[in-house]
């Protein structure tokens, strides 16, 4: 690439960065983010391993009908059944759009998200 070339690419990336309301990445914050990156492909292969040993457990337990595991009389793995009530929004809206609208809220938060 030209120097000519590099300035105007680099223009166009300040440009771009600037209207999207970022700024372009230093060298720094840019190792950083592709360290992140690797940890998270180094990871994946260990969380999948996680949840197949946490499914073969699992099924031990199940077809033991245990919900407990004990070493020396202390738990080490308990299978806790949990409730949890969702309300339907999709069909309180369809049909109380007003009372949807006077008990919905929105709420703003801020997401990592390393991109690829």
């Amino acid at each position: 690439m030209t120097q000519t070339a590099a300035a105007l690419a680099l223009a166009e990336e300040l440009e771009a960065a600037r209207l999207e309301g970022a700024e372009p990445i230093t060298p720094e914050v840019l190792e950083l983010v592709e360290r992140y990156r690797e940890l998270n492909k180094l990871m994946a292969p260990y969380k999948a391993e996680q949840e197949a040993i946490k499914e073969l457990v699992t099924a031990i337990m199940a077809a033991d009908h245990v919900k407990a595991l004990t070493l020396n009389g202390v738990p080490q793995v308990e299978l806790v059944t949990a409730t949890r009530k969702k309300a339907d929004l999709e069909g309180l809206s369809k049909d109380l759009p007003e009372v949807y609208a006077s008990y919905v809220s929105t709420t703003t938060y801020t997401r990592f998200d390393a991109k690829k």
